[in-house]
């Protein structure tokens, strides 16, 4: 019985998704999605990002905490984001 308690367990962890599978699940590719961390609360959220435009504003789904662009970064994602922007990203590759 102890086995089949082991066994169950080891299943049910091995069936949990990792944030990268969640995000490759979501239909994205992981270059156009980015973990945005607010610096108010701490929270993360997997966001979309924008090909077309920079984002210099955005809201924490958490705390209503308005992130804007740090430094010389272009947009929020490049300042909160774990991945640049597109447009960065494609300057980087060249």
């Amino acid at each position: 019985m102890k086995y089949l308690f082991v066994i169950g367990l080891l299943f049910l962890f091995s069936c949990e998704n990792t944030p990268q599978e969640e995000k490759e699940k979501s239909g994205y590719a992981t270059h156009d999605v980015t973990d945005i961390t607010c610096p108010s609360c701490g929270y993360t959220h997997i966001e979309k990002m924008t090909t077309d435009q920079c984002v210099i504003s955005y809201d924490c789904k958490e705390c209503d905490y308005t992130m804007t662009p740090q430094g010389n970064d272009c947009c929020v994602f490049c300042t909160y984001g774990n991945h640049k922007c597109p447009s960065i990203q494609e300057k980087e590759e060249k």
